[in-house]
């Protein structure tokens, strides 16, 4: 049996990156070249999604509720590139150490580890994530977990890596033309981005 070189094993782990986190989805629907008229559309039909006030001026920019779908999140984010592409995708999930016992007992579904939230992208994408270990104030350590390709960047973590805050996913696409897939300056100020997790 003959080895394979190093170069070459990088180069398909590489491509089985590319393949598999291309398939990223939010619920059903694929978000890699998803448009967005066609994607609001989608939303629409699946139903339950609110949108917020804050990105009713921002072309680019879409910010959703939803109760009945996303019990579990506080909200979602996404952003769109010049083409009306999707270029980011932002879920803020609700902080499971910020609710009593009770109900959590009562509501286990509403709340989800980071650890699950972690698993459910690796099932999807059939990739395992690059595990970062950070501390927060010198007392309490926490986990990150990382997916990448040239096309597709997934990071989950608590907020400010924070281990009691809540978990935040970010995925960004990178499209090949010029830098369509960066998102775009007229999104939130600088300010409330980095308030808001986004």
């Amino acid at each position: 049996m003959v080895a394979q070189d190093a170069p070459a094993a990088n180069n398909e782990q590489v491509l089985k990156n590319e393949q598999g986190l291309k398939q990223f989805r939010f619920l059903k629907i694929p978000l890699y070249l998803a448009q967005r008229e066609t994607f609001r559309q989608q939303l629409a039909e699946l139903g339950g999604f609110a949108e917020s006030r804050a990105t009713w001026r921002y072309p680019f920019k879409d910010r959703f509720y939803s109760p009945l779908r996303l019990a579990d999140s506080r909200y979602i984010v996404f952003d769109f590139d010049q083409k009306g592409r999707v270029s980011g995708y932002t879920r803020v999930f609700r902080n499971l150490y910020s609710e009593s016992s009770r109900e959590l007992f009562r509501q286990p579904a509403l709340w989800r580890s980071l650890e699950k939230i972690a698993l459910t992208v690796t099932e999807q994408t059939g990739i395992s994530p690059l595990i970062r270990k950070h501390q927060s104030g010198g007392f309490h350590a926490s986990k990150s977990y990382h997916w990448e390709s040239p096309s597709v960047k997934i990071a989950l973590s608590h907020s400010g890596y924070d281990p009691y805050a809540e978990p935040v996913l970010r995925v960004e696409f990178h499209y090949e033309n010029e830098n369509d897939g960066q998102k775009q300056p007229d999104g939130f100020p600088e300010a409330e981005r980095q308030t808001n997790g986004i």
